[in-house]
């Protein structure tokens, strides 16, 4: 643990070593770039400090004695030429000191001699042009030029030095600079080859350790393996005795018990049907029977003739409900003996049939009919079909909202290759699923007592949907409207 303690105090101050290095990386060339940029400034002042005394004072004095031996005026072209260039190159001298921290008020001195001399050479340029030789002898034997070099030599010995100090102390600046970074280098490399050599002992120590750990382990896989393969092969060969034994056990069980239970779904499903047959006939017969029964003894106890012809018209009434049960119950019958019609229906023409026979309800209802139906066939139990597409969209339009227009969408479209798939959308009254979801299929089962019906379209359709292997869904929602969704797959014959 203190090894590595240290391990990770030597990485740290590693770290920071290498930042300061960072930093005064930075610095020395910070350092580099004004050390540059003063050289650059002092090489512009040598330069131009030179272009006075060589282009500005030589020029002057060089025009000014050519014209004055020859009087010609090409001869006097330098003096112009040092009068001109003088201004642009005491600028860039003066911009370049005042970079550099130059007073420039010492060159004012230098500046006015110039300036003096200049005009003294034009006087004298002058006197010359007209030919007062005496006048001009006398102003160039004093010799003023001697005083203005006079002047620039020592100006340029106080610029000079000072320059010369600027570009020592810049210098010793980036010396210094240099000798810390390298300074810094040396110790992080005295840090670095330590640690690096510690870490490549201990990353070969582990290396090795796990190799051998990882040689140890795939040892213990094959031993293990190996203990695995003579298990499973003395399993399997126990196991394939069992199974020959037990072969013939096993098929005849599995054949008994698919015929038990196939027995059993039978015997279920006619058990259903005969409670609900059984239940009909205990409410749906009785009730009417019952009324009949007491007309009847109200025709034996009165004699008004009034009494007797309402109890006549209550019992027809009642009759005619009799006969109504009989024939759903005869409907329900039937449709237990239809499910071998299998047929090849033209979906399209079933589709026209139906809505034929609703025409007198779509036109009272004012009904909105969108209807997307695939043509081709489909091979099921024609009644079967016809009779669901018929209750789906009577009840989608004996059940509308009163309050809005009513719209009915009937979608009839292949599922896939075997399958079709029928969507029959109303925005109607809707059902209440939480209320009313597990007797919706139900017999005799009515969820609207306002409008006329006898509960049995549901019971039909679902019993239908399931004799053609089909399947029906419904989504619905009070005040929305309802849907229903039938999938029937392709019947063979």
């Amino acid at each position: 643990m203190r090894r590595r303690n240290s391990l990770f105090f030597i990485v740290g101050a590693i770290v920071v070593l290498l930042l300061a290095n960072i930093v005064l990386t930075f610095l020395n060339n910070r350092a580099m770039a004004e050390n540059r940029a003063l050289q650059q400034e002092i090489a512009i002042v040598k330069k131009e400090y030179d272009n006075i005394g060589k282009i500005v004072i030589h020029a002057l004095d060089i025009g000014l004695r050519g014209y004055a031996v020859t009087k010609n005026p090409s001869f006097v072209t330098p003096l112009y030429d040092g009068i001109a260039i003088k201004g642009p190159v005491l600028n860039s001298l003066e911009q370049s000191l005042t970079k550099l921290g130059y007073d420039d008020s010492r060159l004012v001195h230098l500046r006015d001699s110039l300036e003096a001399y200049i005009q003294l050479c034009l006087r004298m340029k002058s006197l010359i042009d007209e030919d007062r030789f005496d006048q001009f002898k006398v102003i160039y034997e004093r010799n003023y030029g001697n005083d203005l070099w006079g002047a620039y030599m020592r100006t340029e010995q106080q610029v000079m030095a000072y320059v010369n100090q600027v570009d020592r102390e810049a210098s010793d600046r980036y010396e210094a600079a240099v000798q810390k970074n390298l300074a810094l280098q040396l110790i992080i490399f005295v840090l670095c080859v330590p640690t690096l050599l510690y870490t490549a002992v201990n990353t070969r120590q582990a290396f090795s350790t796990l190799e051998h750990l990882r040689a140890m382990e795939q040892e213990k896989y094959r031993l293990m393996e190996e203990q695995n393969q003579t298990l499973e092969r003395k399993v399997t060969e126990r196991t394939r005795e069992i199974e020959q034994r037990n072969s013939g056990l096993e098929d005849e069980v599995n054949k008994r018990t698919a015929e038990l239970q196939h027995t059993n779904e039978e015997l279920l499903e006619q058990n259903s049907k005969l409670e609900q047959f059984a239940f009909t006939v205990a409410h749906n017969l009785r009730a009417p029977l019952t009324r009949i029964m007491g007309l009847a003894n109200v025709i034996e106890i009165s004699s008004r003739p009034e009494d007797q012809k309402f109890a006549i018209e209550k019992m027809v009434y009642s009759a005619r409900e009799l006969d109504m049960v009989i024939r759903d119950l005869n409907a329900i019958l039937e449709n237990a003996r239809r499910t071998s019609q299998v047929t090849a229906l033209p979906v399209r023409a079933v589709f026209d049939r139906v809505m034929k026979t609703l025409e007198a309800e779509v036109s009272e209802g004012s009904v909105a009919i969108a209807a997307s139906v695939t043509d081709g066939e489909f091979k099921t139990i024609a009644p079967y079909f016809e009779s669901i597409l018929l209750n789906l969209v009577s009840n989608a339009i004996k059940y509308r909202d009163p309050q809005r227009e009513a719209q009915v969408s009937i979608s009839i479209q292949r599922e896939d290759a075997n399958a079709l798939k029928i969507v029959v959308a109303d925005n109607g009254l809707g059902i209440d699923l939480d209320k009313f979801g597990n007797n919706l299929f139900g017999l005799y089962r009515r969820f609207h007592t306002h409008v006329d019906g006898k509960g049995l379209g549901l019971y039909l359709v679902k019993s239908q949907v399931l004799a053609m292997r089909g399947k029906v869904t419904t989504q619905s929602q009070v005040g929305v409207g309802t849907t229903f969704t039938v999938v029937l797959e392709e019947m063979t014959g």
